[in-house]
């Protein structure tokens, strides 16, 4: 229809040829870089084997190479009409998690997450992220809630493997952001004797040299109050630890 439409039919042939070799080039060289980052943070099993970089700018030669190959399996299935569906769904979903991703550290005001655009708006972020979730139920809600299986399973082994990596995301921001308005909100509580808990401060010096006087404090607290362990240093002391350090 739009090369009936248009001026010069053509043009419209070699626009989405253009469009279509930069979507694929730009997949074949951001995916297999992605997939190397995951890698290395060794966050699946069975998969260290494409972490491995080549030359100065540490490409993924190997991570390229799985990408060709899932791609032409993908252009071998033939039929458009089936591949598009999974594709739009799992693209939607990560660009809901992104936009959902933005919402959240806006709105537990994370200090490392400063958006330089000028008309950001955290609730456009998350009109966003339900905008693209919707999308993909009109595309196709079978895959749709195959999509949300297949990320859900990620999520939950991720969240049980418990990897020993940091990536400062936002559910640290929201574990301080309570902690500090629980303490607030406790500070002006009148405390009542059903609530008591012990609130202990230890004067251990070094807790390591007194682990008989820790252990009978915390078989008091149970972990289930408040214990700590002071250790005062002398002034000389302290400066030589930091000249040393």
């Amino acid at each position: 229809v739009m090369e009936l439409s248009s001026l010069w039919g053509p043009l419209i042939t070699a626009g989405i040829f253009a469009a279509t070799l930069s979507s694929a080039l730009a997949s074949l060289v951001s995916a297999p870089k992605i997939f190397q980052a995951v890698c290395k943070d060794r966050l699946f099993p069975y998969i260290g084997y494409f972490e491995k970089g080549y030359g100065r700018n540490d490409e993924p030669r190997r991570a390229y190479a799985l990408t060709f190959v899932i791609s032409m399996l993908m252009c071998l299935i033939g039929d458009l009409n089936l591949i598009a569906p999974i594709i739009s769904n799992f693209y939607l979903c990560a660009y809901a998690l992104i936009n959902y991703a933005c919402f959240d550290n806006s709105f537990v005001h994370s200090p490392g997450f400063r958006p330089g655009f000028r008309f950001y708006n955290m609730w456009v972020s998350l009109f966003g992220a339900l905008l693209c979730v919707n999308v993909m139920f009109i595309i196709s809600w079978l895959m749709a809630l195959l999509t949300f299986f297949f990320f859900s399973l990620l999520f939950f082994y991720i969240s049980r493997r418990k990897p020993d990596v940091n990536w400062g995301s936002s559910t640290q921001a929201h574990n301080y952001r309570n902690a500090l308005q629980g303490v607030i909100k406790l500070d002006h509580t009148d405390e009542h004797v059903k609530n008591y808990r012990p609130q202990i401060l230890v004067l251990t010096g070094h807790p390591a040299a007194r682990p008989s006087l820790v252990d009978f404090f915390y078989n008091i607290t149970k972990g289930k109050s408040l214990m700590m362990c002071g250790y005062i240093l002398p002034v000389s002391v302290y400066v030589t630890i930091l000249s040393e350090n």
